[in-house]
């Protein structure tokens, strides 16, 4: 029978010790008192918190300047009024997430997911949402001018009345999305997906729409250029709406009555009477 060498030996057990440490010490890509500090203060900034579950967390109000939340869980979490601003949320998982009024401002979203998502009121001015899936998201009066949209999904959203000047919507899909009265003065919209889109009131004076797919249509009086590739309709002014008659009641014709004739009582009336009142004499 052949034996070890006590070489061997010593390196077996040195590689048991390690793998019993690492299965009761195990190592996490975020640091643990800084995802102990956020879930007890809120307050947490510049810190490292890279692919930490936070689910269903809530953050409401939350100090996360320059957080790096890089593939975190953050499904169904309420960061409501939260400040994340240049906040690192690459890849994030945001499903669902309540981020009404929070601040967004030069984040890194990029290939983030959104869906479903309530962006209402949302700061996300020069943010990197570039592949972003933001899928009925919820962008109703949010800032996100100068973002970086290239290539994301934006396809049923709802960003009406939102501020999209300036802003990267580069082959982004836009498909039966709600933009009607937002402002996309100066956008990029080179070869992105308008089919369905509601553009109705929409301001796109500047925007760059050469190759955009789809069919939208142009209201009245304002300035919006039609893309490349589809040809504009004809424009056929509104008809005004005459009043409707009702064939089925004919209106009886007034008709003056006559001289002799009373307007109150239609009875002719014959001229008064000369009475003899001369009293015979005695």
């Amino acid at each position: 029978m052949q034996y070890l060498p006590f070489q061997h030996f010593l390196i077996l057990i040195l590689i048991a010790t390690c793998f019993l440490n690492l299965i009761s010490n195990p190592s996490y890509a975020f640091k643990k008192s800084d995802l102990d500090r956020v879930l007890s203060t809120k307050n947490c900034r510049e810190c490292d918190l890279e692919g930490a579950n936070l689910q269903n967390a809530d953050l409401e109000g939350a100090n996360l300047f320059g957080t790096s939340l890089e593939g975190v869980n953050l499904e169904g979490a309420d960061l409501f009024g939260a400040n994340l601003f240049g906040a690192d949320l690459e890849g994030a998982n945001l499903q669902r997430a309540n981020l009404e009024e929070v601040n967004l401002g030069g984040s890194n979203l990029k290939n983030a997911n959104l869906l479903g998502a309530k962006l209402k009121n949302i700061n996300l001015s020069n943010a990197d949402l570039q592949e972003a899936n933001l899928q009925g998201t919820n962008f109703s009066s949010a800032n996100v001018s100068s973002a970086n949209l290239s290539s994301a999904n934006l396809s049923i959203a709802n960003l009406q009345g939102a501020n999209l000047q300036g802003a990267n919507l580069q082959g982004a899909n836009l498909s039966i999305a709600n933009l009607s009265i937002a402002n996309l003065q100066g956008a990029n919209l080179q070869g992105a997906n308008l089919l369905g889109t509601n553009l109705l009131g929409t301001n796109l004076l500047g925007a760059n729409l050469s190759g955009a797919i789809g069919y939208f249509r142009r209201t009245p009086g304002s300035p919006i250029p039609y893309p490349i590739c589809v040809q504009p309709p004809t424009y056929i002014p509104k008809i005004p709406v005459r009043p409707r008659i009702n064939r089925y009641f004919t209106p009886i014709p007034r008709i003056n009555p006559p001289s002799n004739q009373s307007p109150l009582f239609p009875i002719p009336l014959s001229p008064p009477t000369k009475r003899n009142y001369n009293v015979p004499s005695i």
